[in-house]
């Protein structure tokens, strides 16, 4: 039997479990920051020297945590939030911390493999590949308001959103 995702009572359903879902996050995100705090400050206290990959580092982590903030704004929303704006700050937060994370990937890759050409090129290809992936996702999309958060009901084809998880995995 299909499932209408458009109906109210499925809406609310996926609504309650996203609210659940983003508040686990952002303790798992929370409980990260305080883990690695040492670390990080160390890095602005001068203590550990300060090198340019650490850009990426802290670029990825406010990203997150911008990204968990926002979709927990979406999920308490008491008044009308403007759904648009919303998205929009959704994917720009997502696209960066995706951006950052993996170039953090890519450099460690090339260090461990000693910079290596074959794999800078096999690297190069999947970055331009990324890319393209989520050139294709920007595409404007139709959300509501249903009382409680913003929901989006049409959003680029499946069939692109799945290329875009499969790949980013």
């Amino acid at each position: 039997m299909a499932v209408n995702y458009n109906s109210p009572d499925q809406i609310a359903r996926l609504t309650n479990y996203r609210t659940a879902q983003t508040l686990v996050l952002l303790g798992i995100f929370f409980w990260e920051i305080l883990v690695t705090s040492p670390f990080d400050w160390s890095i602005i206290t001068g203590k550990r020297k300060f090198r340019w990959p650490m850009i990426a580092y802290f670029i990825s982590r406010v990203a997150v945590g911008l990204h968990l903030m926002a979709i927990a704004v979406n999920s308490q929303g008491t008044e009308v939030i403007p759904c648009d704006n919303q998205v929009w700050i959704l994917k720009i937060t997502d696209a960066i911390a995706i951006w950052s994370s993996s170039i953090l990937l890519i450099l460690r890759t090339l260090a461990v493999w000693a910079s290596d050409r074959r794999v800078m090129i096999a690297l190069s290809i999947g970055a331009a590949g990324l890319i393209v992936v989520y050139c294709l996702t920007w595409q404007p999309s139709v959300n509501k308001f249903n009382g409680k958060s913003c929901v989006i009901l049409k959003s680029v084809p499946h069939r692109i959103l799945l290329t875009e998880f499969v790949y980013t995995m």
